[in-house]
């Protein structure tokens, strides 16, 4: 009696998992499934949003020199136009270029340039984040939000090797014990 209980829980969970069969004789939970599977998603990796992204994600400027700044943006979607909404980090100074721009991707080729010349006042890593909306949606896939990174300053060091330089000398003391 013990061992049938397992036996008629697993046919009753079996049972009530199946769902329902249509008139046809299919199963409506595995037809589902298969159109879920067949339809066209794309390559998505992460959260779904505007196919947008930054030619150059990564630049170098001199600490105190005004430099031009590369922003240009690559996309798929063909004739569309783009609102992009720029703000730099604290420490990083935009000296010429406008904070608001719109691109449109039917008058360029291969990248919709634009530029900034900013002047880092310190050395370290900054930011320059940059939010894209296409003009004409208004839902979460028709947005996106980039940063680009802007390194001041002298190369950053390499990371400390894991063996020391220097071994340093081994002295082996005696132990000392004390009986109370």
């Amino acid at each position: 009696m013990i061992k049938l209980v397992p036996l008629l829980c697993f046919a009753w969970l079996l049972a009530a998992c199946n769902g329902s069969v249509d008139s046809a004789g299919a199963d409506s939970s595995v037809v589902s499934a298969e159109v879920l599977n067949t339809a066209q998603v794309g390559s998505v990796i992460g959260k779904p949003a505007l196919p947008v992204r930054l030619l150059h994600p990564r630049q170098r400027v001199d600490v105190g020199v005004v430099t031009e700044v590369d922003l240009s943006l690559v996309t798929d979607l063909p004739e569309t136009s783009f609102r992009v909404s720029i703000s730099p980090d604290s420490g990083l100074s935009v000296v010429t270029g406008s904070l608001e721009q719109t691109l449109n991707s039917a008058d360029t080729l291969d990248a919709m340039l634009m530029s900034l010349e900013v002047r880092a006042d310190y050395p370290g890593k900054y930011y320059i984040n940059l939010e894209v909306v296409n003009s004409g949606g208004a839902t979460g896939l028709d947005r996106r939000a980039l940063a680009l990174v802007v390194l001041a300053g002298p190369t950053e060091a390499k990371a400390l090797s894991a063996e020391p330089k220097t071994i340093p000398e081994k002295r082996v003391l005696p132990a000392q014990e004390r009986v109370y």
